[in-house]
Parts: C-alpha cells; structure tokens; sequence
C-alpha cells in the first residue's frame, strides 16, 4: 500500500539553466551506428531531482563532444583504459541544459531538458571549475516563477 496526498502540491520539473548535476545512473550502449556510448541520467546534486538524459559518444562522430564531457565528469585526458559505464556513477559536473522540441516516434511534440551543447565545454563544466557567469545562470532560474520549489531555487 502506497499513501497518496492528492491535496499535495506538485513540483514542477527543472527549468532551462546551469546546474550542480550527478551522474544517477549510466549504461553503456551502441548508437544506431554501432559507435559506442554511454546513456546517462543526470539530477540535481543538491535535491536528486532528474534534470535530464544525456548520449556520452565514445566513438564516431560525436566523440570530440563525449571527450569533453568526459573531462568535465573528471576522467582524465591521458586516460587509457577500460571504463565502465558504472565508473560515471555520482561523478559531478556544471552542466547548462536548455528546452528541447522533438516529435516522438507516435508524432507527438514532445519537450524536454538537454545540455546546450554550444555552451561550455559541450555543456559541461568541472565542479570545481565552474562556468565563470555562474551567479548570473542562477539568477536567472531563480527569476523564472516556475523554478522555485517551496520558495528555493532548484540548485
């Protein structure tokens, strides 16, 4: 048995700006190019909230951007080694997501958060080397009405 609050507000999701993620959950995949990957989960390091998905490209055409990724999460750059997708699990990183359209495989138009890939280091930065405008990424969560849970910012 579950008890449910139906009088309970509900929390809206993550908005559009830099936060402090974890790395929840990651797996390793092959693209439908074969190229290898990591799927990932990233939250919000302060509250656990599920801030997005994320591809991590090992291979292929989107390698460079995987690398840099890879960075922000703390591997090394003379890394040379077996990794195993579990190795990502809790790492942390800045990361800058923005609001994504797509149409889903029923053509529904769908939205969703997904690190800004022009921003950053592909949209990652170490956590302790945060992007240099930080303060002002967060004002700007905090400013949107919809970013705040019970009053707090969500970083």
């Amino acid at each position: 048995m579950v008890f449910l609050d139906m009088t309970a507000p509900i929390a809206d999701g993550p908005v559009p700006g830099t936060y402090l993620a974890r790395v929840k959950s990651a797996i390793s995949k092959k693209s439908g190019a074969g190229s290898e990957m990591f799927s990932v989960e990233l939250a919000d390091a302060a509250t656990d909230q599920k801030l997005c998905h994320d591809f991590i490209m090992l291979e292929g055409g989107g390698a460079a951007l995987g690398r840099q990724k890879l960075l922000a999460l703390g591997i090394p750059a003379s890394f040379k080694a077996e990794i195993m997708a579990a190795e990502l699990v809790g790492r942390l990183a800045y990361v800058a997501l923005i609001e994504r359209e797509y149409t889903d495989n029923k053509g529904v138009l769908r939205k969703n958060l997904s690190p800004d890939i022009n921003d950053g280091a592909a949209g990652y930065w170490p956590s302790a080397s945060p992007p240099p405008d930080l303060a002002a990424r967060q004002a700007k969560i905090i400013a949107s009405d919809d970013a705040t849970i019970d009053g707090h910012a969500p970083f």
